[in-house]
């Protein structure tokens, strides 16, 4: 059986880390309003070429999440060691 503190502080850790990137996104679209942000995700590129771009870029958006969240895990387990 885990231990219980540890879960919750895992599971703590989550939250934050999942809010940081909802709060993230939704000031983007606060700022910028939401076609205007959405739309800076897409580069300018010839037009046959955005079916394989877009994907990619929220790919990215994705990816960059659990990578920010590694780093932070990382960090964490470091200063607890």
């Amino acid at each position: 059986m885990g231990d219980l503190r540890r879960d919750e502080l895992d599971f703590g850790h989550a939250c934050a880390g999942l809010l940081t990137f909802v709060f993230t996104h939704v000031e983007g679209i606060r700022w910028n309003g939401a076609v205007r942000y959405f739309k800076s995700w897409i580069p300018e590129a010839p037009k046959p070429l955005l079916g394989l771009i877009v994907p990619l870029e929220i790919l990215g958006q994705f990816m960059r999440l659990i990578s920010l969240s590694v780093r932070l895990f990382a960090n964490m387990l470091a200063a607890t060691s």
